[in-house]
């Protein structure tokens, strides 16, 4: 049984910089739950809706982070995150709608259901304008589009520097392995270079102490015969 491609192994370990790790995970979901957020806010706001309040929008953008949080744990293709991206769109835009729809009738307990919203003629509502919804589902491609395109930088970024360590190591391991072989054989010389110039040289004896004469310095002919002690007259003399 074969295992995972490289690449993909590596997605299920998670590193410093990976996508996948927690940090840059965070990072990716604040910006998906962000950019959703911020467009069902703008749709509902263009479409003629009463502002949502300060306090449901965090709600509703936490709630986005942490679903978004939850499923950056892999690679999503961009069919995916448009499926993702339009319904965080039509849960906001009918959170915005039911919370309008209370603000303005605080005394009306009715529990508004999906059908009366759709034929609600309110321009805050869903089906109001056929011009706003094509609007929308416009804006819902091209922020899908925009936050796949950057998904895939960011993996092929992730791919690349993985890959490049992965060769680094293997290049640069052995030519590391070598230079340390060949300091220790550069030490190893070095420390046996002055045991091996002493070993030819001789030992030099007591005898030895006089440097030797040279052949230039040793007299020779009437020279050699003249040398010693000069003659005394009286030795010369015949007894």
């Amino acid at each position: 049984m074969t295992g995972p491609r490289w690449p993909d192994a590596l997605a299920g370990h998670p590193l410093a910089g990976h996508p996948t790790a927690p940090g840059v995970r965070l990072v990716r979901a604040v910006v998906a739950g962000g950019a959703s957020t911020s467009l069902g806010v703008a749709a509902h706001a263009a479409a003629g809706g009463a502002p949502p309040a300060g306090v449901l929008v965090v709600v509703a953008g936490a709630l986005l982070i942490r679903l978004a949080y939850g499923v950056a744990g892999r690679r999503r293709g961009l069919p995916a995150v448009l499926v993702a991206l339009a319904g965080s769109q039509l849960g906001l835009h009918v959170a915005f709608v039911l919370s309008g729809h209370r603000a303005a009738n605080p005394e009306h307990h009715h529990v508004v259901a999906p059908a009366e919203l759709l034929a609600y003629g309110g321009g805050h509502y869903l089906a109001s304008s056929w011009l706003m919804i094509l609007a929308h589902l416009v804006a819902v491609v091209v922020t899908g589009a925009l936050l796949h395109r950057a998904e895939k930088v960011l993996w092929a970024v992730a791919t690349l520097r993985a890959t490049s360590g992965h060769l680094t190591a293997r290049v640069l391991g052995p030519l590391a392995g070598a230079v340390a072989l060949l300091r220790r054989l550069l030490a190893r010389a070095i420390t046996a270079l002055p045991a091996a110039m002493n070993a030819g040289v001789p030992a030099r004896s007591a005898w030895s102490a006089t440097p030797p004469v040279s052949p230039r310095d040793a007299p020779v002919g009437r020279a050699a015969r003249r040398r010693g002690p000069p003659v005394s007259r009286g030795a010369l003399t015949p007894a």
